[in-house]
């Protein structure tokens, strides 16, 4: 199958690692640097570089990759909606859930394939540990997120004041997100966030009565880590690519897949998923994030973050 890339920045990549293995052709790139694109390009065999989307509307393939960067995602997506071929973009898709609504409606005129990447839905360890409650006959109880952010990273130059100031939308949507793919859609939730302390927190119940916390100070250090509870065991992953089962017996190691250690974890799978159900059958089968589910971790967003916070 043939793509065109629609961004070429410091992720890019990681898909092109990925869509070679899985013998996917890129028969162009699009980016605002024209220059290091040709230049990189040329690197990975690709000559066909466009100087302006226009120019990457023209020519043939089966899907797009969009990765842009966050505060252009909405006005990108729009442009190559209307062309009606697979899309598999970078999340997030707008910095609000009502952008992303104006999207949706957008595309209903059109009816565009349109799949928000979320490679952390397709960490293998996370699968490998569902199968383990499934084999032990356990359900979720709840779930605890650990979410800190470096200040120090977000206040860096390279991010524009737009892309700090919905940071939570840029890079906290990852932890969030992870919420909803381990419990479903949230039925309640109650916020005790204190942005003028950098400080957030939240507790609430899925649909499926699985309770859940989330907890993000962006003034101490540490790494993201989720805990699930079942009944007798606790499975940690902390970071999020490592996991371990605890039971009241043993303490149990997950090993990831093959495809999560060569390759940038999730990603191999997420696009295996893409191009088997969304490219080949317009079907969006979970764990996959389409445009409608997005919406709803923008929302639970909202309702955590419930003011914009400004960085310097």
């Amino acid at each position: 199958m043939k793509t065109i890339l629609i961004g070429f920045g410091d992720i890019s990549s990681k898909h092109i690692e990925v869509l070679n293995e899985l013998n996917c052709e890129i028969v162009g790139i699009f980016s605002r640097d024209y220059a290091y694109a040709k230049l990189e390009g040329k690197k990975l065999g690709i000559t066909k570089i466009f100087q302006t989307i226009e120019e990457a509307m023209t020519l043939d393939c089966d899907f797009f990759v969009i990765m842009t960067s966050a505060e252009h995602n909405c006005n990108v997506l729009k442009q190559f909606i209307p062309l009606k071929k697979p899309i598999l973009i970078e999340k997030p898709v707008g910095f609000s859930s009502q952008e992303l609504d104006d999207v949706i409606k957008f595309n209903k005129n059109f009816s565009t394939p349109v799949m928000v990447g979320a490679n952390r839905r397709f960490y293998s360890i996370f699968h490998l540990a569902l199968d383990y409650l499934t084999s032990k006959n356990l359900k979720i109880n709840s779930i605890y997120v650990e979410a800190p952010e470096r200040l120090s990273d977000i206040s860096k130059e390279k991010f524009s004041s737009n892309t700090k100031k919905h940071w939570m939308f840029v890079n906290s949507i990852h932890c969030i997100d992870i919420i909803r793919f381990f419990s479903g859609d949230i039925e309640t939730i109650s916020s005790f966030s204190n942005p003028s302390e950098l400080a957030f927190n939240a507790i609430g119940v899925s649909k499926k009565n699985i309770k859940f916390m989330y907890n993000s100070n962006w003034l101490s250090p540490g790494t993201w880590s989720v805990t699930i509870y079942a009944d007798n065991t606790r499975i940690v992953f902390n970071p999020l690519e490592n996991c371990k089962i605890f039971t009241k017996d043993s303490v149990k190691e997950i090993i990831p897949s093959e495809k999560d250690i060569k390759f940038k974890p999730g990603f191999y799978f997420q696009l295996k998923h893409f191009l088997e159900n969304v490219v080949m059958k317009n079907q969006f089968i979970w764990p996959c994030s389409d445009l409608d589910d997005h919406k709803k971790s923008l929302e639970l967003i909202e309702k955590i973050y419930p003011d914009h916070i400004t960085i310097n």
